[in-house]
């Protein structure tokens, strides 16, 4: 007999403290996305579209892309997260990133992620 972990979620925004930083110079995969609108979305738990583009923690990775579902798992509370673009879909969010990755690499003559985003 095993001891299983149940994870959940309350579903309150008081519950949550995902802290979602847009970056200055933001990316959208579409120009009709209203950015405060999809990072209230996404901080409040609704079931949409949104895919984020975020500068990655992990050594070794630029960046990464979540699903918005993904912020609901508690173990994102209390994160800050440095948002640096905004897709529709899984497919939108990888042709963003190609994009992203294509101009910081003209920009900066690098990956110098930091600098094209002024961090």
């Amino acid at each position: 007999m095993g001891i299983g972990i149940k994870w959940f979620w309350k579903g309150k925004s008081k519950d949550r403290e995902l802290d979602l930083v847009p970056c200055q110079n933001i990316y959208l995969s579409d120009d009709s996305i209203d950015i405060e609108a999809a990072l209230h979305d996404i901080r409040m738990g609704r079931r949409r579209p949104w895919h984020i583009i975020a500068i990655s923690d992990n050594d070794g990775e630029l960046f990464r892309i979540y699903p918005a579902k993904e912020f609901r798992h508690p173990v994102y509370n209390g994160r800050r997260v440095l948002v640096c673009g905004i897709a529709k879909g899984a497919r939108g969010a990888k042709d963003l990133l190609l994009n992203m990755i294509s101009d910081i690499y003209h920009d900066t003559r690098g990956f110098n992620v930091k600098a094209y985003f002024h961090l």
